[in-house]
């Protein structure tokens, strides 16, 4: 099936770099060649938390500043954290209802959000020393990175969409054309596990490398699902800890909030996701360096 998608794909716009020899949907891949790589299950879980508290000096240095553009950023465009409890307290946080400021602060936040990952994975797995140089400088793999993960996120989506869809669809008496229907809408909630098994693509664009052939990927990570899963799952419940008490405890405090309440609020949000993005790369990284650790060593080889 997957051999069959790519095929038509490749046929269909074969003069990009990407469906040519070597590129990320390139054919010349031989399942025979390529044993999957098992991922250690509790390295997958606890290494994540480890290199973010072997670094915390080095992830405060990036991330302080950075959630503080997040947060000026949020508060003036009208999408503080403090908007969340508009409807629930009278606060006196500037908050804006414009779906194009929406989208433009969410653009604004995901760039800040990649440039931190290439910071970051450039300091902890590269070993590159961090300067005031090296802080600052700006490259294309920026925008590559957002891009990436604004396609995964949406693509990780696509349940809700599809639950959406099924919820406010009206039957068809014909059964047949019901399965049919139901079978189409359903992919979107397969999608988000087919996923798993690409995320390792993400560094690569981290480090400016070529992605390697999806079928190599989809090959080496046969039978990790479950490890790769219960990794960002732990991820996950932390998330849920760490933004419910976030979530409660500045409840108690939103009504009337002031100035400092509404800027602090923020950037501890800020902060947390920082935290959350930080645990998922470097999950995301480990997965790299295990799946194609016999390439060599990483090397930015390329912006």
């Amino acid at each position: 099936m997957l051999d069959k998608l790519l095929s038509k794909i490749r046929d269909h716009f074969s003069k990009y770099p990407c469906f040519q020899k070597g590129g990320c949907f390139s054919q010349e891949v031989d399942a025979d060649t390529i044993l999957p790589v098992k991922l250690p299950f509790f390295k997958m879980i606890f290494i994540p938390f480890n290199l973010l508290l072997d670094n915390v000096k080095t992830f405060f240095i990036l991330s302080l500043p950075i959630a503080l553009l997040i947060t000026v950023t949020a508060m003036s465009l009208g999408y503080g954290y403090m908007c969340v409890y508009e409807k629930v307290a009278p606060i006196t946080a500037y908050c804006s209802n414009s779906g194009i400021i929406y989208f433009l602060y969410n653009f604004i936040k995901i760039f800040f959000w990649a440039f931190f990952a290439i910071k970051w994975c450039e300091s902890v797995f590269l070993q590159k020393q961090l300067s005031w140089q090296s802080i600052f400088s700006f490259d294309k793999r920026i925008l590559k990175l957002e891009l990436f993960f604004i396609l995964f996120i949406l693509l990780n989506f696509l349940p809700m969409v599809s639950g959406w869809i099924l919820y406010l669809r009206v039957p068809n008496p014909d059964w047949r054309v019901e399965i049919l229907f139901f079978a189409v809408v359903s992919i979107g909630f397969i999608i988000p596990f087919i996923l798993l098994r690409f995320y390792s693509l993400i560094p690569f664009v981290i480090y400016g490398r070529r992605l390697p052939p999806l079928k190599e990927v989809w090959y080496k990570t046969s039978g990790n699902m479950f490890t790769v899963l219960l990794s960002l799952f732990v991820i996950f419940i932390l998330t849920v800890v760490f933004l419910g008490n976030l979530y409660s405890n500045f409840q108690k405090v939103a009504a009337n909030s002031g100035l400092y309440i509404n800027f602090s609020s923020e950037f501890i949000y800020s902060l947390l996701v920082l935290i959350i993005l930080a645990l998922v790369i470097n999950n995301f990284c480990i997965q790299q360096r295990i799946l194609f650790e016999e390439k060599g060593e990483i090397e930015n080889d390329g912006k």
